[in-house]
């Protein structure tokens, strides 16, 4: 989805990917050391009416997708391609048996512990 996004609404020069954030490197960078990370791998199904309800939702809602359709509206014809190709993401991606939507999605739950210098008092 994001790939789509980018695609239509290139990110602002030199602002680094938020997927960086499962990265290890970018997180000491982010934060700082010594640290303590607790990663775990959690998933979650988005649940909707169907497809184009998923899109109506998030481009009201979700901050990207939102701001890519209010870029795009100039460009009807680039608009509607947009969607589309968002479209085709999301069904590919369908689990339900049915017109409705069933979208797995993954993501990393992370806790960040910073640890002082020296914790005796």
């Amino acid at each position: 989805m994001f790939k789509v996004i980018g695609k239509y609404l290139p990110p602002p020069p030199g602002l680094k990917s938020p997927a960086l954030w499962g990265m290890r490197e970018r997180l000491d960078e982010l934060f700082g050391e010594p640290l303590t990370i607790h990663a775990v791998s959690r998933h979650f199904f988005f649940r909707y009416r169907s497809p184009q309800h998923f899109i109506e939702v998030f481009r009201a809602w979700y901050g990207p997708i939102n701001k890519a359709f209010a870029e795009l509206d100039a460009d009807p014809q680039r608009q509607a391609s947009f969607a589309g190709e968002l479209l085709e993401v999301i069904e590919r991606g369908n689990r339900s048996r049915d017109a409705s939507l069933v979208l797995p999605s993954e993501y990393l739950e992370v806790v960040i512990e910073r640890k002082r210098p020296d914790a005796r008092r």
